[in-house]
């Protein structure tokens, strides 16, 4: 086989699918990943990602394949394993998203919405805050090593190989929705309490006092409170993401394990 750059061709088509599964990882994994990072910068660290994990690892026993029709079936596998994994990682700024938007609904803020560069989409200028929060304290707490670190252990557990993966995992998607829904509540509990018990207060003040326009007066005074909580809460808003970060590396594991 002829060489190119001191590298054969299975060490090339070797790489490549290091490349798969580490691409697809790249563009899809927690903060940095979105379309405010160039994506030539995202291929780019894919490839030197690459570059560390490939002697690393073990494919010799797959050499006879890689020249083979099985060269296809080893790239959906990887390209599916690296998306699957950035999806699940992924958890704990879904749930600050779904906080956010639970959080603009409670306060009468859901129609100020503006353009989400990262996400492409229209979203509450709440939620946008809050994932903003969540992104700068993922990167604080060196979130992005501890990904990377456990996405290179995922090659002891998934090796590259021939076997198919085994999709029963995937059937617990509904759990970790569930899961997700769940934690966006616990983080707005604090201004849902607020509003509620504000709440409260103007209907029983509309009902002592006929005078007062409870319809006019709750909305400013809404936002006034759960502004304030908000704030008020950040502390403990930032401690239970610690938390939730921990749990998306342990579902991501989960994952891998099942298959």
């Amino acid at each position: 086989m002829g060489t190119i750059y001191q590298y054969t061709e299975l060490q090339l088509i070797a790489f490549v699918l290091v490349l798969m599964r580490t691409a697809a990882f790249m563009l899809t994994w927690p903060v940095l990943s979105g379309s405010l990072i160039p994506r030539n910068i995202q291929i780019l660290a894919s490839i030197a990602l690459s570059l560390l994990i490939y002697p690393t690892i073990s494919w010799q026993s797959l050499a006879p394949h890689l020249l083979t029709e099985s060269l296809v079936f080893l790239v959906i596998r990887e390209v599916f394993i690296g998306l699957s994994l950035g999806f699940v990682s992924r958890f704990f700024l879904f749930a600050v998203s779904i906080c956010g938007e639970i959080v603009s609904i409670t306060m009468g803020l859901s129609g100020a919405q503006i353009f989400n560069p990262a996400s492409n989409s229209r979203s509450t200028v709440l939620e946008q805050f809050q994932v903003m929060l969540a992104s700068l304290f993922f990167l604080a707490i060196n979130g992005h090593h501890m990904f990377m670190a456990a996405f290179v252990k995922t090659y002891e557990i998934l090796p590259l190989s021939l076997e198919a993966l085994n999709l029963v995992g995937l059937r617990k998607i509904d759990v970790l929705v569930q899961e997700i829904m769940i934690a966006g509540v616990k983080m707005s509990a604090p201004v849902l309490a607020a509003i509620f018990l504000m709440n409260v207060t103007m209907g029983i003040i509309g009902r002592a006092v006929p005078q007062v326009n409870v319809l006019i007066t709750s909305l400013p005074a809404n936002i006034l409170v759960g502004l304030g909580i908000l704030f008020l809460s950040i502390p403990v808003f930032v401690t239970g993401l610690d938390e939730y970060v921990q749990v998306a590396i342990e579902r991501a594991f989960q994952l891998v394990k099942s298959y």
